[in-house]
């Protein structure tokens, strides 16, 4: 069972990183790699529940309670061209 609950939130946490809050533009596939490799465990822990850009969002917003690489990898995304 909780093989299954990570993978449903590997998969949450997956699409959220596709596209940013501005949706203008699709999020670079550099930043979602190290996303995926670095954040799974914090989103489950802070941001379970947030779905599509809301789950980055989740992350940025909580960046100082994060593990050290998922801090690196949240901080190393641009924020959203205005």
């Amino acid at each position: 069972m909780t093989k299954f609950i990570t993978s449903v939130a590997a998969l949450a946490l997956i699409a959220g990183f596709a596209v940013p809050a501005s949706a203008l533009e699709p999020m670079p596939q550099k930043y979602i790699t190290a996303l995926r490799a670095n954040c799974s465990s914090d989103y489950m822990s802070h941001c379970m529940g947030s779905n599509g850009p809301a789950a980055f969002q989740c992350l940025r917003k909580n960046v100082s309670s994060l593990s050290s690489g998922c801090q690196e990898a949240v901080r190393a995304v641009p924020p959203p061209k205005s």
